[in-house]
């Protein structure tokens, strides 16, 4: 018996995942198995998304997963303009309100969120914005907000570094004769 492991047969064509890209440009920055780019053009969250979109396969606004990932974001951010703006990351409550969702499709598995949010203030805020940090408080930057999706901030884009693809020949992954033993 032969088995295929980390790989998907597709139509008589194989798909192997990488665990990166052979090359990346230099302006991301690269930690947790994925790229991270600070782009400081004031856009509005659904620029932001799409802006993400069209700089490379498969980049999107930044999901967080961890206290270390929110912490790297918020030094990135820090450290290309030497204070703690105001940022959009990927998360929305779109689709149900307070159920907020990654737009890279990973699951919710971590929150920071300032004391008190979200809590839709003043109407719908239905966006993630990071950095946030009311007067007079005495925490610091990288917690959460939600806000509506029409104010203009800088932003950080993400690229998972599993969607390399590399395509192989048929022949070389499935042995010859009648495939019984799969």
């Amino acid at each position: 018996m032969w088995e295929v492991a980390g790989n998907i047969i597709l139509l008589g064509a194989m798909f192997s995942f990488s665990t990166g890209f052979a090359s990346f440009p230099d302006e991301w920055a690269t930690r947790f198995a994925s790229y991270y780019k600070y782009i400081p053009t004031p856009k509005t969250w659904v620029e932001a998304e799409i802006y993400c979109q069209n700089l490379t396969l498969g980049a999107h606004l930044a999901s967080v997963h961890s206290q270390k990932e929110n912490s790297f974001i918020q030094q990135l951010v820090f450290n290309s303009t030497k204070s703690n703006p105001l940022i959009w990351i990927g998360a929305s409550d779109w689709y149900k309100d307070r159920t907020f969702m990654w737009t890279d499709g990973s699951p919710w598995d971590f929150e920071a969120w300032h004391e008190g949010q979200p809590r839709n203030f003043g109407g719908r805020e239905p966006c993630l914005q990071f950095n946030f940090v009311k007067p007079n408080s005495t925490t610091g930057p990288g917690l959460w907000n939600d806000e509506r999706c029409t104010t203009s901030t800088p932003f950080v884009c993400k690229v998972i570094k599993v969607l390399e693809f590399v395509e192989k020949a048929p022949n070389e992954i499935l042995p010859e004769g009648p495939l019984t033993d799969i």
